[in-house]
């Protein structure tokens, strides 16, 4: 029962559903139109503020009561799907990615009294390009006040650098590192890390010297679509997303720009599947908080980057998984320690978090036959929280959950006896488990696949074996004959061979005594249920298939 409920889970996605846990709502407002990116910000008083973007402006909220936030400015602004903001010192900067705005900047200094804002739209040089600044699609502010403007209508989009210090209202251009289009863009310490979505990768540069970046290394991402990219505190670790359907936020060491090694993915295992796309990813004390569209806010521990564990999720999207809908930013950073969001279609949320360190469980599964590793063998443990793990080609498996105590863990793969075992799991700690499975006993089926006109035997015939659970597929010999080895359980059978119509056997018991006799009609038909050995070729420009 266990390992049917399992398969269900995976083939749904929906067995457990997206709960929120260890993010609690402390209030919500709506705008009035569809709402895109949100940031902090703290004034000299201490008092904490929520940025968020809209369609047509930019949208400020006093949260010194944060269950009750209270619109202090509205900043109004060109059309745009994209706002992103970004704060320094008093101010407040925010581009579009359409429309006429140039760079806003909003002058905090005195809020909440009143709020001040100009455009910065000045005409300015990349490479031989020289026009207006107009849209960006993102920035980025470093510890040192140098604002980093990414996928600018100039050049190639890539990265400008400019000074805001010596005079925040009038910032100075410095130099551009303008290889390609940069999505996003994120600097710490001298090392600037820009998400270059259309050539799929994130690349590094040294902006040690400002006037002149140079490209260092670079790294092509899961779904070749690096759309953002989050750095961990000891700079050893980035995080990426790809805004695409099914993919993931993957963790990557960085410690030896030589040698770039691919640590973990993760993707909430409830909506697998189901087109649900990453947004942005954050770092913050060891964790991850991540926007997942349809998914809203999810909480990940990465304080082991090889093993991605979800400890928290908040919902701000009822509507179906998949697509561009819900959650666009999540913000971590207030002093407070509130974790803004923001939803495009029901606005601002204001959440308080409750940081959880993950219960790990990792170990190496073997073959009790002769010891060798055993890859793709699905792990399970039985919680509340929905879990899932598969061993990699060594055998090994890294998974969590975000509870502690005692639980059963479930060990499957389609060769193996189901294994489980009852293990103890703490908070921060990795407990290790090695286990052995037992093959699973097959014997072999044999039968031969003949014409039903005249009972001659049928050549390269194919049949398949199968069941929820497995699958087994042969073809037939010059005779007419296959044999296959199978499990011992209920299987369905289709049969079948070009120039004849396949048939399908349902809930056939396998009996090794028996020989299997299978007749086909003569005819032609082929709806793909069988790999009848069709090919492709043409040099068609579209159409072909």
């Amino acid at each position: 029962m266990r390992f049917i409920l399992i398969l269900a889970f995976l083939s749904t996605g929906l067995l457990f559903g997206q709960d929120n846990f260890n993010l609690t709502l402390v209030s919500q407002v709506e705008i009035d139109e569809t709402g895109n990116d949100v940031w902090g910000y703290v004034d000299q008083d201490g008092v904490e503020y929520a940025i968020m973007g809209g369609q047509t402006a930019t949208y400020i909220y006093s949260l010194k009561d944060p269950s009750m936030p209270l619109k202090v400015a509205e900043v109004p602004g060109s059309s745009s799907t994209w706002r992103d903001m970004k704060s320094w010192n008093d101010h407040i900067y925010v581009t579009t990615d359409s429309g006429n705005d140039g760079l806003l900047i909003i002058d905090m200094s005195a809020v909440p009294d009143s709020v001040t804002h100009t455009f910065w739209k000045p005409v300015l040089e990349v490479g031989m390009d020289s026009t207006t600044l107009r849209t960006c699609h993102n920035l980025y502010i470093d510890e040192n006040g140098f604002c980093y403007l990414a996928g600018c209508n100039l050049g190639a989009r890539g990265i400008i650098i400019l000074d805001i210090t010596t005079d925040p209202k009038n910032p100075i251009m410095l130099s551009a590192a303008d290889i390609t289009y940069s999505h996003d863009v994120y600097v710490k310490n001298d090392r600037m890390y820009a998400s270059e979505l259309n050539a799929g990768r994130f690349g590094i540069y040294d902006v040690s010297d400002k006037t002149n970046p140079v490209y260092l290394a670079g790294q092509i991402t899961g779904f070749d679509f690096t759309h953002n990219a989050w750095l961990s505190d000891d700079e050893t670790t980035l995080f990426t997303t790809d805004e695409r359907s099914n993919a993931f936020v993957e963790a990557w060491d960085i410690s030896d720009l030589n040698d770039i090694r691919f640590l973990d993915k993760f993707q909430p295992v409830e909506t697998r599947g189901l087109g649900v796309i990453p947004h942005n990813t954050h770092y913050h004390d060891g964790y991850l908080v991540t926007s997942w569209y349809t998914d809203g806010v999810v909480i990940t521990d990465a304080t082991k980057p090889d093993n991605l564990v979800k400890v928290g999720a908040y919902d701000t999207w009822a509507g179906p998984d998949g697509g561009f809908n819900g959650c666009w930013g999540a913000y971590p950073y207030l002093p407070s320690g509130l974790v803004l969001a923001s939803d495009r279609a029901t606005g601002l949320y204001v959440l308080q978090p409750n940081y959880v360190r993950a219960s790990y469980l990792e170990g190496r599964i073997t073959s009790a036959v002769d010891g060798l590793p055993i890859n793709g063998v699905q792990v399970y443990i039985e919680a509340s929280q929905p879990n899932l793990k598969v061993s990699d080609a060594t055998g090994e498996y890294r998974t969590g959950i975000a509870e502690s105590g005692s639980f059963t863990v479930i060990f499957r793969h389609p060769d193996y006896e189901i294994f489980t075992i009852d293990t103890t799991l703490a908070s921060g700690e990795v407990t290790i488990l090695d286990v052995q499975l037992d093959e699973i006993q097959k014997f072999r089926l044999a039968g031969s696949i003949v014409s039903e006109e005249d009972g001659s035997a049928i050549a390269n015939a194919r049949v398949k074996f199968y069941n929820v659970d497995r699958e087994y597929e042969v073809q037939t010999d010059a005779a007419g004959a296959f044999n296959t080895e199978v499990v011992d359980e209920i299987f369905d059978i289709v049969a079948g061979a070009w120039g004849y119509r396949h048939t399908v056997r349902t809930d056939y018991m396998p009996d090794p005594n028996e020989e299997i006799i299978i007749e086909l009609e003569q005819g032609y038909m082929d709806d793909f249920v069988l790999d009848l050995g069709w090919t492709v070729a043409g040099d068609a420009p579209r159409g072909i298939w």
